[in-house]
């Protein structure tokens, strides 16, 4: 058992001994696996050292391939410059030789001709002072043109800009109670006779008869009359005679309706008897269709045109023939059957005014200056012509005279009843003062009820045959009657004065405009921001004010201040609004008008007036009417002077005495303030107003005072130069040989030479037309379709750049978020805005300035004639959640552009800032380099696909270009590249500058290898110097919808990369590089368009 024990032993130690033999193997065979392993890395390490070595021997041996060739043709070149050394050194020797032979000879003949040339000399010079003086009196005379063209572009800037902002006024006001009422246009409103009616024309506006509608129905004129339309007219002619202005009488056929209008039925029949007594048309040329007497017509198909001098100029109201029936016509009508001017004036200045036939209150002044221009005065008192003796003369004469229209009214409840039928008369009723006589100790008023039904049953009535003297009869050309029976009460009566003045207590007057022939106007905003100003001082300093002049204290000038209608419902509403809202709008507006005097009265101060100072300034009473009247110089003075020492006058009188006083003797220049008395709560927007000055002398235009806040900036200025555009101008090519590595090639230099910058008319320009420009750029970038896309962008690029640099106040507690610039352009021109970051504030050149204006494509259409308008709204950024408009300083890139035309020209234009509140606005206008340099290379390339590309990776392609400079100089280069592609990938255009190191590129073959070289290897060689590149902060690269127009007419869009930078070439007679290159994802080639500028004269060489 022991022995077995001890045989298993020695087995289990066998056993291992062999296993650790086999381990050991084992451990052998795999480490010199592993060292056969490490030595195939350690030869494939060699091999690849060798073969590394082998390819820095290559491009070793081609850059010393390279360099050599370059020596070689450095030597050649020395070698070659040494013999033509040593040849026009002996070819000198020789002349010298020739020179001394033939020295002694030209020295007699020089001598001889020493007199004649002192003579020549002498009359050469005389010639040229000449000249200097002439060219001196020119520039001389130039200049003067210059200035007094500027003058006068100023003179006409001021013209132009009050009347294109008033054209814009007058437009505004086109919309108000609900409707637009457009300006009147002959071309467009001068409707003729239609005779369809099948159907008859309806107007498209609803006309409101909310109160009146459950009692009429809406009848056409054919079917209110019992006979044919033949028997219809607009106006009847008695008595077959064929003037409707001499009708007598015409006046007397008007009668009101169910329409509480009494004082706008008194302005037509005032108007009416006033065509009859000066036979002038005041209504019957205001409807539309007119005959040919310019007499307003009958239309059979129901539609006509009225027009109204509403809001400051004449503007149309469109009306049909639908009139209020029930038994016949409910509103105003005439009384003569069949004729309609009385039914159509009043539906269509109802439309107007008015709210439909849901009106009331109008005014008698307010029609008559609509109608026929009368001149409206609200501040006249109807007691002065009972109260005192020469108020009741003065009032005959003016109506005798024809110089004025009157409306009188007696007050609400002065009857227990609306109506007195013992007396004849109606309260809160207005009636026409047709005449006035004196016979006698007897005063008379004729007077027109518009009801056209009851007359007075009074003193002096119609069949008062006791009273009614011959004498009295003879003055008022009237007969009584024998009884009440027989009067024909058609609300025509007289009335004696003591009478008069117990029942009536009110009046308004409109005067004739004969009077006062020569008229000037102008329309204005006082915008909300002014008028709402709590403070006193502040509303007073920015209410508008005018400058007018007075030449001799003789003439009389009379304004009238028109406020226009712009609510949304007419004050003279009188039905439900639906919306109470729309009625709370709706607000008294006390306005008056100040004079001031200037301390020096004939000099021009345009400045506006400041302070109510005493003894420098008065105003009118505030009243709330729409148009109101101030009066310098009194007519009909003979009768009495008047006066502020009159006994007992009342307060309106003392105001017309102290104004009277205040301007009778004042001669010159002076200032019209307007002033609203109460702050203005439930009022919002704009308030629109038309100034009108009348007088019986010329006048001068009236002169709109400009607020001068802290706000406004103006800056006078010219169009910028432009380049020269004088592309690949001058250009020699040249065929050249050159070796590269052992083989022989063969290639063409193209060396471009700049151009000085001149000063005057380029060579595309004639007589200052720059069209040709787009045909220059058609025959260097290949197409109209590329010359009119690159014009679109390079005028905004290229053009004239003016920034505004807007800074907050510290002190200010309000910061606008609008600017509004206007330019003024001498022919035309158009504005773009845009905001740009971290531009400089020193006028230095535009290329490398600080920040980009991301210019638009803008439109020609949106170029204007003499003036353009925008309003900038200033960008806002998210603060917190919310979109804000940030206070801090901005930079406003304003780009002047116009049409070819115009390009290039050095017009003077004006530029005109307003606003933002709080802000201090500084302007720089920006200059191109060529402004500040001497010379100009301009060239145009292309960047084309290669065969084989792969547009996935959007490889690079790059264009090399050699630049010699003769001295050192500061250089600026803009690189503009356009493709004409669909892709939405950006090209990514660069641009760099270096200063080529190396063997010194003696000749023509040298410059070509330098390019041949780098354009094989992509590169510059790695000793070149980098001095620039382009400057990214005032770059940009932008896709452009629809850039390109094809010759079918369809559009394309196009890339523009604009890329500048600006360095300095810092050696004398030197050579730089210039590598331009993009990516491309597309096969569209890329046109490249590039400018250098520079102090010293450039030299361009390229391979084409």
């Amino acid at each position: 058992m022991k022995t077995q024990i001890i045989d298993a032993i020695q087995i289990e130690k066998l056993v291992q001994i062999e296993m650790e033999k086999v381990a050991k193997q084992q451990e052998e065979q795999e480490r010199l696996r592993q060292n056969e392993i490490n030595k195939q890395e350690e030869q494939e390490r060699l091999r690849q050292n060798e073969i590394n070595k082998q390819e820095e021997e290559k491009r070793k041996i081609a850059d010393e391939e390279e360099r050599q060739e370059l020596l070689r043709i450095q030597r050649e070149q020395e070698e070659l410059n040494k013999k033509e050394q040593e040849e026009a050194d002996e070819r000198l020797r020789n002349e010298q030789e020739e020179q001394k032979r033939m020295r002694q000879a030209r020295e007699a003949r020089i001598k001889m001709q020493e007199i004649e040339d002192k003579k020549r000399l002498q009359a050469e010079e005389r010639r040229r002072q000449q000249q200097l003086e002439e060219e001196k009196r020119k520039i001389a005379d130039e200049e003067q043109n210059k200035q007094m063209k500027r003058t006068l572009m100023k003179q006409t800037k001021a013209k132009f800009i009050i009347t294109n902002r008033q054209a814009a006024i007058l437009d505004r006001s086109s919309n108000f109670h609900g409707q637009t009422f457009p300006q009147w246009n002959d071309a467009l409103h001068s409707i003729k006779v239609q005779q369809q009616q099948d159907p008859l024309f309806t107007s498209p506006v609803e006309y409101p008869r909310y109160i009146i509608h459950n009692v009429v129905t809406m009848t056409r004129p054919k079917d209110v009359y019992d006979f044919t339309q033949d028997n219809i007219v607009m106006f009847k002619k008695k008595n077959g005679d064929q003037n409707i202005l001499s009708q007598n009488d015409s006046w007397n056929s008007v009668q009101q309706g169910i329409i509480g209008d009494c004082c706008f039925i008194c302005s037509l029949i005032q108007m009416k008897m006033m065509e009859q007594k000066i036979n002038k048309p005041l209504l019957s040329d205001k409807i539309y269709p007119r005959g040919p007497d310019n007499i307003g017509i009958y239309n059979p198909y129901g539609k006509y045109h009225i027009r109204l001098f509403i809001n400051g100029c004449y503007r149309m109201i469109e009306i049909d023939d639908l009139l209020p029936c029930f038994g016949g016509i409910q509103t105003a009508r005439s009384a003569e059957t069949g004729e309609l001017w009385v039914t159509l004036m009043e539906k269509a200045y109802l439309r107007c005014v008015g709210n439909g036939y849901d009106s009331h209150e109008l005014d008698f002044s307010e029609a008559a200056f609509a109608f026929s221009g009368w001149l409206p005065d609200h501040f006249f008192k109807l007691n002065l012509i009972w109260e005192k003796e020469y108020e009741w003369k003065k009032f005959m004469r003016r109506f005798k005279s024809k110089n004025i229209i009157v409306e009188v009214g007696i007050p609400t409840d002065i009857f227990p009843d609306q109506r007195n039928d013992n007396l004849g008369l109606v309260s809160n009723h207005g009636y026409a003062v047709m005449d006035v006589i004196e016979c006698g100790k007897t005063k008379l008023l004729q007077i027109r009820n518009p009801h056209r039904t009851a007359v007075w049953r009074g003193k002096y009535s119609a069949w008062d045959k006791q009273n009614w003297t011959p004498q009295l009869q003879e003055a008022a050309k009237f007969t009584p009657v024998n009884s009440e029976d027989e009067c024909q009460k058609d609300g025509t009566f007289f009335m004696q004065l003591e009478d008069f003045k117990q029942y009536f207590d009110h009046g308004t007057i409109s005067w004739n405009p004969d009077l006062l022939p020569y008229r000037q106007e102008i329309h204005f905003a006082w915008k909300e921001k002014h008028y709402s100003q709590s403070n006193t001082n502040l509303h007073e300093y920015f209410a508008p004010q005018f400058l007018l002049y007075r030449k001799q204290k003789e003439q009389k000038i009379w304004l009238v201040l028109n406020r226009h209608y712009q609510t949304k419902i007419s004050p003279h509403n009188n039905a439900p609004t639906g919306n109470e809202e729309d009625r709370y709008q709706q607000e008294n507006v006390y306005m008056n008008m100040d004079f001031f005097k200037h301390s020096n009265p004939q000099v021009f101060e345009y400045k506006r007036a400041g302070g109510r100072y005493v003894g420098r300034m008065i105003g009118s009473t505030y009243m709330n009417v729409y148009s109101s009247l101030f009066q310098i110089g009194l007519f009909d003075e003979d009768i009495h002077q008047t006066s502020l020492n009159d006994e007992g006058l009342t307060e309106e009188q003392k105001q017309k005495a102290r104004i009277h006083e205040f301007t009778k003797d004042y001669v010159g220049y002076f200032t019209i303030a307007i002033g609203i008395h109460n702050l203005l709560v439930r009022t919002h927007g704009d308030l629109n107003f038309s100034l009108f000055a009348y007088s019986d002398q010329e006048l001068n235009p009236i002169q709109k005072i400009k607020i001068h806040h802290e706000d406004d900036v103006e800056f006078d200025t010219h169009w910028d130069p432009v380049p020269m555009f004088e592309f690949n101008s001058g250009i020699t090519r040249r065929d050249v040989s050159i070796t590269i590595k052992g083989i022989k090639q063969n290639k063409k230099l193209s060396i471009q030479n700049s151009v000085g910058i001149t000063a005057g008319e380029r060579s595309w320009q004639q007589n200052g037309n720059g069209e040709q420009l787009i045909q220059k750029l058609l025959f260097v970038l290949g197409g109209k379709n590329a010359a009119d896309a690159f014009y679109s962008v390079a005028r905004f690029i290229l053009g004239t750049q003016i920034d505004l640099v807007m800074t907050p106040r510290q002190i200010s507690s309000k910061y606008g978020k609008e600017i509004d610039i206007n330019a003024f352009w001498e022919n035309e021109g158009g504005i773009h805005i845009s905001e740009v970051d971290n531009a400089l504030d020193e006028p230095q050149p535009n290329i490398g300035m600080g920040g980009v204006a991301k210019f638009p494509l803008f439109e020609d259409q949106l170029i204007q004639t003499k003036l353009s308008q925008r309003t900038y709204q200033l960008q806002d950024q998210n603060n917190d959640g919310k979109q804000e408009i940030a206070v801090k300083k901005r930079v406003l890139r304003v780009s002047a552009i116009c049409r070819p035309k115009f390009f290039g020209r050095r017009d003077a234009f004006s530029l005109e800032s307003n606003g933002p509140e709080g802000y201090d606005v500084k302007i720089i206008q920006r200059h191109l380099p060529c402004q500040f340099c001497s010379y100009e290379l301009a060239w145009t390339d292309f960047i084309k696909s290669k065969p084989g590309i792969n547009f996935a990776t959007g490889p690079r392609s790059k264009l090399f270009y050699i630049i010699k400079t003769d001295k050192a100089t500061d250089i600026h280069i803009q690189i503009i590249i356009q493709q004409q592609t669909n892709a939405k990938l950006c090209p990514y255009a660069e641009f760099q500058v270096v200063k080529l190191s190396g063997p010194k590129l003696v000749n023509e073959t040298a410059i070509t290898v330098r390019l041949s070289g780098a354009t094989d290897r992509g590169m510059w060689e790695n000793d070149d110097e980098i001095l620039f590149s382009a400057d990214q902060s005032t770059s940009f690269e932008k896709l452009y919808p629809q850039l390109y127009s094809n010759a079918d007419n369809s559009k394309k869009d196009g890339w523009v990369l604009s890329h500048q930078g600006s360095g300095r070439l810092d050696a004398d007679d030197t050579y730089y590089g210039l590598c331009v290159s993009a990516r491309q994802f597309v096969a569209d080639s890329l046109t490249v368009v590039s400018f250098a500028w520079s102090n010293s004269p450039l030299k361009l060489y390229k391979i084409e």
